[in-house]
């Protein structure tokens, strides 16, 4: 099935290209940690909570009796257990979702995040300077658009394909030299 018919708005002639994040599987790995590391204080507070049933002293300067101890511990439960959620779900979005180029009839679309998803529409007539540079590593090539708000890389290495690649610069190149 054709990724065009999910949109709508999106027109017939656009070709999505799947943009991987370089770093996807480590950042996934030390969200994952993260997640659990928090997880594990925010089980830690929790149970402090419940099962407290003295005061707390902090540093011999702020003393608390046992009922604002409990609050005090639930409230960094809480807030270690929103902290150990976000981490997941970002762990897990890196893994589910990747980011992906648009190449449209009258401009390319970058799409990014599956959370709140945000897609930047940069028209070919708004590119106001397009450059290629070769990488030392591993010789891999990065598109340069300068467009009217800010710059844009389109890395090879991380389209699924290297056709992907000369498929992109060929489609800006030719929406450039249409008639503005």
């Amino acid at each position: 099935m054709n990724k065009t018919q999910n949109n709508p708005n999106r027109p017939a002639t656009a070709r999505e290209k799947c943009y991987r994040h370089e770093e996807g599987l480590w950042s996934c790995i030390g969200f994952a940690v993260f997640a659990i590391f928090i997880g594990l204080c925010a089980f830690t507070l929790g149970l402090a909570a419940v099962t407290n049933d003295r005061g707390l002293i902090i540093n011999g300067i702020i003393r608390m009796g046992p009922t604002t101890a409990t609050i005090f511990y639930a409230l960094g439960a809480v807030f270690l257990g929103v902290f150990f959620v976000l981490s997941a779900v970002t762990a897990v979005g890196r893994l589910v979702k990747p980011d992906s180029v648009v190449l449209g009839p009258d401009g390319i679309v970058f799409c990014r995040g599956w959370l709140f998803p945000k897609q930047e529409i940069v028209p070919f007539k708004s590119i106001q300077c397009m450059s290629q540079q070769q990488g030392s590593k591993a010789g891999t090539r990065y598109l340069i658009l300068t467009g009217e708000s800010r710059k844009f890389l389109i890395c090879e290495r991380r389209l699924s394909r290297a056709q992907d690649y000369d498929e992109i610069h060929a489609v800006i190149l030719a929406g450039q030299k249409r008639p503005r």
